[in-house]
């Protein structure tokens, strides 16, 4: 029988992400679903990070191969870190051309920043999962 994870109730928030993982039959990426939880009286603070920041920082985010992803980023993101010029830019298909995965190089002022970038590419539906 399967074991479902079930977190406990008493002040934890749960949360599940999509990501990709590596499937032990096929030896293939399949997307599942991944559960994890936090307490709010654990959650870190803007000083317990092991980055020093200012930081050169590459942010990837995957997405559907669709005309516009990158851009798409880029508009997304331009309010939270500036200006983001081309040859800060990398992109790259999936081997079955159905995902694109786009990399940013930014430099990083904060943590909060940081946390700032990832909840609105958690909050975009056009995102598949992010690093």
């Amino acid at each position: 029988s399967t074991h479902r994870f079930r977190p406990p109730r008493s002040g934890l928030v749960r949360c599940a992400r999509r990501f990709f993982a590596l499937d032990s039959r096929t030896h293939r990426l399949a997307l599942t679903n991944f559960y994890f939880e936090t307490s709010a009286m654990a959650q870190k603070t803007s000083s317990d990070t092991l980055l020093e920041f200012p930081c050169e920082y590459p942010l990837k985010a995957f997405g559907n191969n669709t005309a516009g992803f990158a851009t798409h980023l880029r508009e997304l993101l331009t309010p939270i870190i500036g200006t983001i010029d081309n040859d800060q830019v990398d992109t790259r298909m999936s081997r079955g051309n159905r995902y694109l995965a786009v990399t940013i190089t930014f430099e990083a002022t904060s943590k909060d920043q940081l946390d700032a970038v990832y909840e609105a590419l958690t909050a975009d539906p056009r995102v598949v999962m992010s690093l």
